[in-house]
């Protein structure tokens, strides 16, 4: 029989405050993973990289215009939940869909925007 422990997963945490001694589950903290996998007009990211890495990369690899990315703090996976906007665009504006793995059914769902 598998343990279910609930926990806390943190993203860059670059919009968050916390309390001591106000948040009792463990709480895990996502590393940054900068290789990006780019196939047939999809790009492969990690959900944890960095707006400002992934925003330079897409100018270099001339892909997309996510330059407006450039000047959001934070992750993709942080500006995909908050559809993330600036200069009048916004990240669902380039996006066709989001895998997401479910570390608790251990399976892959695909979120189309």
């Amino acid at each position: 029989m598998q343990n279910h422990i609930q926990f806390l997963v943190l993203g860059n945490g670059s919009n968050l405050i916390f309390v001591d001694k106000v948040i009792k589950l463990p709480v895990v903290k996502l590393c940054f993973n900068d290789d990006i996998f780019i196939n047939n007009g999809f790009i492969l990211v990690n959900g944890n990289m960095d707006n400002r890495k992934f925003s330079y990369a897409m100018k270099e690899k001339g892909i997309g215009n996510f330059s407006f990315l450039y000047c959001i703090p934070g992750s993709l996976a942080g500006s995909l939940y908050m559809n993330a906007s600036c200069f009048n665009k916004c990240i669902s504006d380039e996006l066709k869909y989001v895998e997401v793995y479910h570390i608790y059914y251990k399976k892959t769902n695909r979120r189309i925007s």
